[in-house]
């Protein structure tokens, strides 16, 4: 199950650090901050943008890497429910 923090009122550098100390994030949730503009997946203890501005300062995915086949597709459902957040705030996909 994937769990959904959003936290709107955090902005890029609070978000990121709140999922390093913040014992109730785990690996594949997804986090959404920065007054909505911002979709993230906590990929191990890393969390990497995949919808909306990353800030400078969120990670990504390497090129040719998608969530959906990353570690053999273990984020592929975090992947699907930041899908339907981006779309309710009609984000796009990070690059």
């Amino acid at each position: 199950m994937v769990n959904v923090h959003k936290w709107p009122h955090l902005y890029h550098g609070e978000a990121y650090d709140r999922t390093q100390w913040d014992d109730s994030v785990k690996d594949g949730d997804v986090i959404v901050c920065n007054d909505e503009h911002t979709i993230v997946i906590l990929v191990k203890a890393w969390p990497t943008c995949a919808f909306g501005d990353d800030g400078d300062v969120f990670h990504g995915l390497k090129s040719g890497v998608s969530f959906s086949t990353l570690d053999g597709g273990k984020y592929a459902e975090s992947y699907s429910k930041a899908c339907q957040l981006a779309a309710k705030y009609g984000l796009v996909e990070s690059t």
